[in-house]
C-alpha cells in the first residue's frame, strides 16, 4: 500500500466529500486489489457482493459504494477509460506500485489491454505478459531472449472465492444446486443483499431456470450462471415474492395461447364463410 496516499489531491477531493468512510472505502478497496489480482479489480454486481461481505464490518453498504465509486472514477482514483471499456478499476498508480511489490517473483502477469503503464516498465524477463483481449486472450511466456511460447488463458486465482473453471457441466439444475450450495459466495451474499431467506432465494433459482428454458438461452458454465442470475434477479421486482413472478408468467402464457387460439378460430370462421360464399355463386 502506498505510503503517502493520503497526501493524494484527488483522495482529498474525497475525503472533503465524503469524509473519513469515504476515504476508507478506498484504502479497502486498494488492498481488495492488491489482495486478488494484484493491480486491477472486476467491478461487477458478483464482486461487489463479495466485497460487501468481507468489509461488511466497515459498515459499508450497496448504495454507498455505488455513490462513492464513480466519485473515484470522477476524480481520476481509477482509470476511467479502462473502467468504461471493461468495467475493471485499476489506475497507473496501482499498476506502479504491485509492479514495485511483486519485483523479486519470478512471474508475473500482464493485461496489455487494461495495462497503462509502458509495457516494457519494470517488466524483466521470464515474466508472462497477456496480449490480446480479456476474452480469448493468449498468454506469452518470455522465456530466453525472443523465444517464446503458447500458454493457457488462464485468470490469475481470486482467493477470496473458490475457482470457478471452464469445464463446468452445463445442466442447469446441477448449477442451481452447486450455488445454493455455495453458502459463502452465493446464499449468504444474495440473502444479505435482498433481505430474503434462503427459501425464498431457491424458489428464484427455480424461477430463473425456468425462465433460461422458456427464453432458450444456453448456459455453458457456473460463472455465465451466476452471472446471468445476478442481472436477472436485479430487473425483478418484489424480491420477497418469487410466487408472485411465477404466477404472472403463468398468465402471461395462458393470455397468449388463449389470443392465438382465439384468432385461429377468427381464421377459421373467415374460411366457412368465403366457401360459403363460393358455393352460393
Amino acid at each position: 500500500m502506498d505510503i503517502d496516499l493520503d497526501q493524494d489531491d484527488k483522495l482529498g477531493m474525497i475525503i472533503a466529500e465524503f469524509g473519513f468512510k469515504g476515504e476508507n472505502l478506498f484504502t479497502k478497496m486498494c488492498g481488495w486489489i492488491y489482495k486478488t489480482n494484484g493491480y486491477y479489480t472486476e467491478w461487477v454486481e458478483d464482486t461487489q457482493l463479495r466485497f460487501l461481505r468481507r468489509y461488511e464490518y466497515c459498515g459499508f453498504s450497496v448504495s454507498f459504494i455505488q455513490e462513492v465509486v464513480p466519485r473515484f472514477i470522477k476524480w481520476g482514483l481509477f482509470d476511467k477509460t479502462v473502467f468504461d471499456a471493461f468495467q475493471i478499476l485499476t489506475s497507473a498508480r496501482i499498476q506502479s506500485t504491485w509492479l514495485d511489490a511483486s519485483r523479486k517473483r519470478k512471474e508475473r502477469v500482464i493485461d496489455q489491454k487494461i495495462w497503462l503503464l509502458e509495457v516494457n516498465s519494470g517488466v524483466t524477463a521470464g515474466e508472462t505478459i497477456v496480449s490480446g483481449g480479456r476474452n480469448g486472450q493468449s498468454k506469452v511466456n518470455k522465456i530466453k531472449g525472443n523465444q517464446t511460447k503458447e500458454g493457457s488463458d488462464d485468470q490469475p486465482l481470486d482467493p477470496l472465492r473458490p475457482e470457478i473453471t471452464h469445464n463446468n457441466p452445463t445442466d442447469i439444475d446441477l448449477l442451481k444446486e452447486k450455488c445454493f450450495l455455495d453458502k459463502g459466495y452465493f446464499t449468504d451474499l444474495y440473502c444479505m443483499k435482498y433481505q430474503i431467506d434462503k427459501d425464498c432465494l431457491y424458489k428464484w433459482l427455480v424461477n430463473f431456470n425456468k425462465w433460461l428454458m422458456f427464453q432458450g438461452i444456453a448456459v455453458k458454465t457456473e460463472k455465465d450462471y451466476r452471472g446471468h442470475f445476478g442481472n436477472w434477479l436485479y430487473k425483478q421486482e418484489s424480491k420477497s415474492e418469487p410466487e408472485k413472478w411465477l404466477l404472472e408468467k403463468s398468465q402471461s402464457r395462458t393470455s397468449s395461447a388463449s389470443k392465438t387460439d382465439y384468432q385461429k378460430e377468427r381464421d377459421r370462421i373467415k374460411e366457412r364463410e368465403k366457401k360459403l360464399l363460393d358455393n352460393g355463386n
